[in-house]
């Protein structure tokens, strides 16, 4: 049997392909989607993606991908994606507005006598205490509080449904509303982890009765329409999985001693725990009883993203073309220094916390003489590096035995994963598959095909990285 897997990412679009006997990835590949925007508008900056671009580029990366394979038959579609954000759907499961992401800071804009949208969002559902059964606190780039804010501002598309937007592509691939999977329902902010499903008393707080769809687990939700994709009409489609699971599940073979750090758009640190324990930070449903203890930052892949920016900026000003290759030489500058940049040290916090949106960057210890590229470069390198050992510290987990590094950001970057070895003190290694998280998705049809248990994933995963 062989499965497909897709993950839709911040700014790119990744397949999969595995096969269940013998354990293979067969395939896996990522492009740029080219589908993000982001606007400065009154409340703050408003992030959209195209959701029409996005699968105008999945039919074409898909087909590359199974002409490359000989065209196989595919038993299952898993899908995962960015999470927090949200899709405006119609009931044929066709988007009626670009989707809006976890990067939007619009719920901070000002909504009445000083108070932020957020704030009011809050105030509204009864305060923090009425969300100590979600895992998690409201914050910037949520879909309860964003779908709240353009309720109250009469900015709601008519006749809209709300999904989370891997759900979403789920919904335009089968024609329907699906059911959501409790991990993509609980990135909105709004799912009882205790019960697994909404809670009745924050929807009707905040007036989203009736917007969202049914919660469901590890469930076929329907099959590829013709006219969506028509070289996989008739394949099953899965429950979709937040990425951050599917990350885990692509990953991590040992869930009990493993914190998988996934550093793509933003970063991400998690561990898996048996029953749902709400003094944690952050948790995310994963798997039956199991649940992830997370720690995210929105500091990963942009913090470089922000340093290229700055050196573009003062080349193009005197008067010389940014290279196109300008991140790779930014690496190769930060080699030449020592891991101390000689002094000069870096707080990547370019954009804040969700928590702290107000949190800037900062940087320390400057010189007459350490102010060069080449150390600006380490010092960046270094910054993140401490602040997810920083951020490692705070998670509750005594038998945190190695670490196994994700994305994009830390699979291209050596120097970024030594570095957080060193102020970790773990031994890390990467993820055994490119796009782990496509893979897991893939893994996770497999399963639900199957009836797999999480034991059986583990032991598929420890037999494919084999091969």
């Amino acid at each position: 049997m062989v499965h497909l897997g897709i993950d839709i990412g911040t700014t790119s679009l990744a397949v999969a392909v595995i096969a269940d006997e013998p354990p293979l990835v067969l395939a896996a590949r990522s492009e740029p989607h080219g589908a993000g925007s982001q606007t400065l508008v009154t409340d703050g900056f408003e992030c959209r993606l195209d959701l029409a671009i996005v699968q105008a580029r999945l039919a074409g990366l898909v087909a590359g991908v199974l002409a490359q394979l000989g065209h196989p038959a595919i038993d299952s579609i898993g899908i995962t994606g960015q999470m927090h954000g949200f899709a405006f759907v119609d009931d044929q499961g066709s988007a009626v507005a670009s989707a809006w992401t976890w990067q939007d800071t619009t719920v901070m804009g000002n909504a009445f006598n000083g108070h932020t949208w957020l704030e009011a969002y809050v105030s509204a559902c009864g305060g923090l205490a009425a969300f100590a059964h979600t895992g998690t606190h409201p914050s910037a780039g949520y879909a309860g509080p964003m779908v709240f804010r353009l309720l109250q501002k009469g900015l709601m598309p008519a006749d809209a449904r709300v999904l989370p937007i891997p759900d979403a592509l789920g919904a335009w691939l089968i024609g329907t509303i699906p059911a959501v999977g409790r991990s993509t329902a609980a990135s909105f902010g709004l799912l009882d982890l205790e019960i697994g499903d909404w809670d009745a008393h924050l929807l009707q707080d905040a007036d989203l009765e009736g917007l969202l769809p049914p919660v469901a687990e590890c469930t076929l939700v329907g099959r590829v329409q013709q006219e969506r994709l028509p070289e996989l009409a008739g394949v099953p489609v899965i429950c979709a999985l937040g990425d951050n699971q599917a990350s885990f599940l692509g990953s991590v073979a040992d869930v009990g001693g493993t914190v998988l750090v996934n550093v793509g758009t933003g970063a991400q640190l998690s561990c898996a725990m048996r029953g749902a324990d709400f003094t944690v930070h952050e948790l995310r449903p994963y798997w039956g009883n199991y649940f992830l203890q997370v720690q995210a930052s929105l500091s990963g892949g942009t913090s470089f993203e922000v340093l290229r920016r700055f050196y573009a900026d003062i080349l193009t000003n005197f008067g010389f073309a940014p290279p196109e290759d300008m991140l790779e030489q930014m690496w190769q500058l930060a080699e030449k220094v020592p891991n101390d940049a000689n002094g000069l040290e870096m707080e990547p916090l370019f954009a804040g916390e969700r928590e702290v949106p107000s949190l800037r960057g900062q940087l320390t210890g400057i010189s007459s003489i350490n102010l060069t590229a080449a150390n600006l470069s380490r010092a960046l390198v270094e910054g993140l590096a401490q602040h997810l050992a920083d951020m490692l510290q705070t998670l509750r987990s005594r038998s945190q035995k190695s670490l196994v590094g994700a994305g994009n950001a830390l699979a291209r970057n050596a120097l970024l994963r030594e570095s957080l070895a060193r102020c970790t003190r773990l031994p890390l290694t990467m993820a055994p598959f490119d796009e782990a998280a496509a893979v897991g998705a893939a893994l996770y049809g497999l399963a639900t095909t199957r009836a797999w248990d999480l034991l059986q994933t583990a032991h598929w995963l420890e037999a494919a990285k084999c091969r």
